[in-house]
């Protein structure tokens, strides 16, 4: 019983760290649409990769708490 209480209260603790994250990558991401910083050669390269895995279907999510 312990157990089930405990769940929703990780679920919330994760969903807010997605939150914050995608706060993060929503800044950066009109930051660079805007025209305020030129993406780097770096970013181009993140940017490509995640679409090419989002068209092959091979992204997944996984915890937050695994990526740590």
């Amino acid at each position: 019983m312990r157990h089930e209480k405990l769940k929703p209260r990780y679920l919330m603790d994760e969903l807010k760290e997605i939150r914050n994250e995608l706060r993060k990558v929503s800044m950066l991401v009109e930051s660079r649409v805007v025209g305020v910083e030129a993406p780097t050669r770096e970013d181009i390269v993140a940017i490509r990769g995640f679409e090419n895995k989002r068209r092959e279907g091979k992204l997944k999510l996984v915890p937050l708490s695994k990526l740590k």
